[in-house]
């Protein structure tokens, strides 16, 4: 039986705006898909916001009427079964009613709760933060209690049992109490009978919530405390009478917020928690909110655009998220005082020249603001020709510029067909293509205006290699390199190539193209950066740049020439070679997180359909669960083993050559050859 999927996420403002008419339906079902009547579904709309009761009906459906925009949860509970739930990402008068929650055979997590000098904690609350399945869901345990479902309490003896977790699937748990710091739990099997939990006294954050116009603290205003690591456990409170709240939590970075009575602070803040000392004083200060409200429209057609993501900047923090639903419209709750609604992102349109508009919020008040127009983009259709104008098919596209790692081919007319998702106006497409037999290649660049027919030439490829080292002259191992155009800032770094240097601070790249001003970057860690000075190639010639210096920089272990056994990680689906297989055939190895799972995958297949049958192993390693299925690709679930995400692997199971993101032609065709 699989372990349902299920996710309880937050909306991206604590404080949530209106309804706006939006409504959310289902069903419930059991594992053979019978409906289940009488089930307890609950909606929750923020974090700090009150959960919502419906019941289910004879055919096991369910309706939500009246739920504010934003990305919301609904749990279902029903005896016999375990939770069950999924999140829904609902726009303004949007009805989403395709929903269906599959509730599983309950399992549970049996463990025992100790302090750091080993004695049985009793009265520490177990809560399931996520059943991590084909996605991630939260139980609201503490909000339950509300509705006559009881706490996970461990006993005298500090031993607890979370029940209602779905069979054989895992969960991550957070253990609290009020004289220790919170614990986190990011993957425990269901079915753990032997979980051992010790809890820290942590430091003493004692905090206070004052209304900002007026500095009177604040009452019963709910606080999120986040933590930045994972996994992103949040800490919940509610501040007393005078405005006040303590909590225990371990050092570390954190971000947190304030809402409650009308009132929020400006987006998240950081929190830094040093443990230099038993107790630390924080203040947040909290305004009113108002209703701001919007349109984005094609502005062509006239015609609303959906999909289009807005962020609202309160104070220069990022205070609430929301995405226009098939109306074009959006709605936010913003604080008091001057925010900013910035538009990011429109799939199919170029965003426009005023992506941001200021508004000024008053407590109470709603805020009607001027509609975002915008153009669509159009697909770009390009030929790709040889040093004598002819066409040339088989040639292997990628774009740069937006990011986008799947491989077009251009045509027997040598063309191909380019599409993206979103570009901010007066910026170009950059793009790059590559030769599948031979040392050629090009970059070019495409505006809006090229999209009926640009003419992309190649050019004989050169080679630049170099050493990244520290100061001192040591080389530094480990370093990601790669290049940026000479007039590309330092704030979008390897935009057009990258590669790791190896032991002994080498970095080569074999696919430059000629003719291009360029320089390199290369990095140690995300503080430390050193920068080479220009150069420009000519076709088919190589440079050495020498070194490239990175102050204070400190490298990570790298893997060329190191034995790489990658099919060790647990098989997760598709088909794995066996070991005659893989030692008769290189391979291509891409590590990735979940969230770029579905991605990668997609762009292994698209390679591997383009390669077909050329003695090449494709494979997929991702660091965490993912909702994704090959039958072709192998997918499997570990770490990355370096600061690479892309390895080419010998038959021997040594590393050839390590990248970041898709692997270049030129090095899967020196892999072949080598073999």
């Amino acid at each position: 039986m699989n372990a349902i999927a299920v996710v309880m996420v937050v909306v991206s403002s604590l404080g949530a705006a209106a309804g706006d008419g939006a409504a959310v339906a289902g069903r419930i079902v059991d594992p053979d898909g019978e409906p289940i009547a009488g089930a307890r579904v609950f909606l929750e709309p923020g974090l700090a916001d009150p959960l919502i009761e419906a019941r289910s009906g004879p055919d096991g459906a369910f309706r939500f009427d009246d739920v504010p925009p934003g990305l919301v949860g609904v749990l279902a509970i029903a005896d016999g079964f375990a939770y069950g739930g999924t999140s829904v990402m609902v726009r303004v008068a949007e009805t989403v009613s395709d929903i269906e929650i599959e509730l599983s055979q309950p399992g549970s997590v049996q463990g025992r709760v100790v302090n750091t000098q080993g004695e049985p904690v009793a009265g520490a609350q177990a809560t399931p933060v996520l059943l991590l399945g084909t996605a991630k869901v939260g139980v609201p345990l503490a909000k339950l209690t509300l509705f006559g479902e009881d706490d996970c309490l461990t006993d005298e003896d500090g031993r607890f049992t979370l029940g209602r977790l779905p069979e054989g699937g895992k969960v991550a748990l957070k253990i609290s109490h009020a004289l220790y710091a919170q614990e986190a739990f990011p993957e425990v099997p269901v079915g753990e009978e032997n979980l051992r939990v010790t809890l820290e006294s942590g430091v003493v954050v004692e905090g206070t919530v004052l209304a900002r116009d007026s500095a009177v603290p604040v009452a019963n205003a709910g606080i999120a405390i986040a933590n930045a690591r994972p996994p992103h456990d949040t800490v919940l409170t509610r501040t007393e009478y005078g405005g006040r709240f303590m909590v225990r939590l371990k050092p570390g970075v954190y971000s947190y917020r304030a809402a409650g009575n009308q009132l929020s602070s400006p987006g998240w803040e950081k929190l830094t928690v040093t443990g230099r000392q038993q107790t630390q004083p924080v203040t947040l200060y909290v305004a009113g909110t108002a209703e701001v409200h919007g349109q984005v429209l094609d502005a062509a057609s006239g015609e609303p655009v959906a999909g289009a993501k807005l962020v609202l900047l309160a104070f220069g923090n990022r205070a609430a998220v929301a995405t226009t639903g098939p109306s074009g419209e959006y709605c936010m709750a913003a604080v008091e005082g001057e925010n900013v609604v910035r538009l990011e992102s429109a799939p199919g349109y170029m965003l426009p020249q005023r992506s941001a508009i200021r508004v000024q919020a008053v407590q109470g008040r709603a805020v009607e603001l001027d509609p975002f127009w915008l153009a669509a983009i159009p697909e770009f259709n390009v030929q790709i020709v040889d040093e004598e104008s002819k066409p040339v098919p088989g040639v292997i596209v990628t774009l740069v510029r937006p990011r986008q790692y799947r491989w077009r081919v251009s045509d027997a007319d040598g063309r191909v067909r380019l599409s993206v998702a979103s570009i901010e106006a007066g910026t170009r497409v950059i793009g790059r293509a590559e030769h599948p037999d031979r040392p050629l290649g090009a970059l070019f660049a495409l505006r809006r205006e090229d999209a009926a027919d640009a003419r992309v030439q190649l050019l004989p490829l050169s080679a630049v290699k170099g050493q990244a080292a520290d100061d001192r002259g040591r080389p530094i191992e480990g370093a990601v390199v790669g290049g940026l155009f000479q007039d590309d800032p330092d704030d979008e770094p390897i935009a057009l190539w990258h590669a790791v240097s190896g032991k002994d601070g080498v970095f080569r790249w074999e696919g430059l193209v000629p003719f291009v001003p360029m320089v390199c970057v290369a990095f140690a860690g995300p503080e430390h950066s050193g920068r080479s000075m220009p150069f420009t190639l000519e076709p088919a010639s190589e440079k050495d740049i020498g070194r490239v210096v990175i102050i204070d920089g400190e490298g990570t272990s790298a893997c060329l020439g190191r034995p790489l056994p990658w099919y060790e990680n647990r098989l997760v689906s598709g088909p794995l070679p066996d070991a005659a297989a893989r030692a008769a055939r290189p391979a291509v190895i891409m590590y990735c997180t979940p969230a770029g799972a579905e991605m990668m995958l997609d762009a292994l297949e698209a390679m591997r359909r383009h390669l077909g049958d050329d003695g090449l192993v494709a494979a997929l390693v991702v660091d965490g669960p993912a909702p994704i299925e090959s039958d072709t690709i192998p997918v499997l679930r570990g770490p990355a083993p370096g600061p690479a995400t892309t390895y080419l692997v010998n038959a021997d199971q040594t590393v050839a050559f390590e990248f970041m993101g898709m692997p270049p032609v030129w090095a899967l065709q020196r892999l072949r050859a080598r073999q």
